[in-house]
């Protein structure tokens, strides 16, 4: 729908349930609508090949998750960077 709304300081446990679904599909490229009924979340929708980049390119900052530590990275992401470093370790995890 395109609106959308860039929450800083997103719930622990958002970040820690979209980490949980990744997991579970085990795959590279993954688009997620999470729902919040005050007590828990819920995966809505998901989409792995066909999804649009527009909160991407809107968004200035993002998530990472570094020594169990979920981190604000004040910074654009790159959509060809980040799909290249989404195959790239989508392939490293495989072999190993």
């Amino acid at each position: 729908s395109g609106l959308l709304k860039f929450v800083e300081k997103p719930d622990k446990e958002l970040l820690d349930f979209a980490e949980k679904v990744k997991k579970y599909f085990d795959t590279p490229l993954l688009s997620l609508d999470i729902a919040f009924d005050g007590n828990e979340y819920f995966l809505i929708e998901f989409q792995f090949l066909m999804f649009g980049n527009y909160a991407l390119e809107k968004s200035k900052f993002y998530f990472e998750k570094r020594n169990n530590q979920w981190l604000k990275i004040n910074k654009k992401s790159n959509l060809e960077e980040e799909f290249s470093r989404a195959i790239l370790d989508f392939i490293k995890n495989s072999l190993y």
